[in-house]
């Protein structure tokens, strides 16, 4: 098959589309550990009585805000 041309040349691609490859495979695998974490906080929170999303904007705004010291609410 050689001889006669019937063969493809392989495709090597480039190295950022090697890593860019690499990143899409990954993500899949970095999902379940996001859903695991945002539930750890959620449990957190909820035990301070803080009933939010943690994953919606003003969610991920309240562990910064405790962490900074803000103990009521922000107008």
């Amino acid at each position: 098959m050689l001889r006669i041309g019937a063969l493809k040349v392989s495709d090597i691609p480039s190295r950022p589309q090697c890593e860019l490859r690499a990143l899409v495979r990954y993500r899949p695998s970095l999902q379940p550990a996001r859903a695991t974490e945002a539930h750890r906080i959620q449990k957190v929170l909820e035990g301070a009585d803080v009933k939010r999303n943690v994953l919606g904007v003003t969610g991920q705004r309240i562990p910064t805000a405790l962490a900074d010291g803000v103990t009521g609410p922000v107008a």
